[in-house]
């Protein structure tokens, strides 16, 4: 059962990293590029969400309703980016962006405990070959 305890927290970690990248890009985008990069952070988000929200529903984690909220919360935040940068370009959306990425990875250190302590629970074990198949659908 190690190797699945190992597959889910890889998947934890790859979806934590795929943010970080996106998030990364989306600040250092060119203009064209931009709308494209924000649609893909905010895939990459909702994909992280659902992840998050599983694995809490499956462990011992208090309030997890708050942790929803602040998924939708981010989710709102990132949608009223993409809607500034429609109007007003890349530079005029490029300091919420980085509050916003501040944001997100608070977000990310705040979950990294809670997902370790429900990788020991044996319902959020994810097989090697799951974990493949998971990781391809994320990008």
């Amino acid at each position: 059962m190690p190797d699945m305890v190992q597959g889910t927290r890889q998947l934890w970690q790859r979806t934590g990293e795929a943010l970080s990248l996106f998030l990364s890009r989306a600040l250092t985008a060119d203009p064209d590029d931009l709308p494209l990069v924000l649609e893909k952070l905010r895939h990459c988000l909702e994909n992280r969400f659902c992840f998050e929200q599983w694995v809490l529903t499956r462990s011992p984690v208090q309030e997890i309703e708050a942790h929803c909220q602040d998924h939708d919360g981010l989710l709102a935040d990132l949608r009223d980016i993409i809607a500034q940068a429609q109007t007003d370009g890349p530079s005029g959306c490029r300091s919420a962006l980085v509050a916003f990425r501040d944001r997100v990875n608070r977000h990310l250190i705040e979950r990294d405990s809670a997902v370790a302590l429900a990788c020991t629970n044996e319902a959020l074990w994810v097989k090697p070959t799951d974990l493949r198949r998971n990781l391809a659908l994320w990008r």
